[in-house]
């Protein structure tokens, strides 16, 4: 059976890449007045970024 090494190098380095963009995109600021850290699996902690107020609606209560 021939295996055609050229493409499987490419894919494999096209979905390297495509995990690295993905990565660094959820990395990087949303623009967001507030952040979330993961703790768990199941367990966030959402945190205002100073400076910044909440809208009304999100306001702890």
């Amino acid at each position: 059976m021939h295996r055609r090494h050229g493409l499987l190098i490419l894919l494999t380095g096209l979905i390297v890449l495509a995990s690295t963009c993905l990565v660094f995109a959820a990395s990087q600021r949303s623009g967001l007045p507030f952040s979330v850290h993961v703790i768990e699996a199941h367990t966030a902690v959402i945190e205002p970024i100073p400076g910044i107020s909440w809208p009304p609606a999100l306001e702890s209560a």
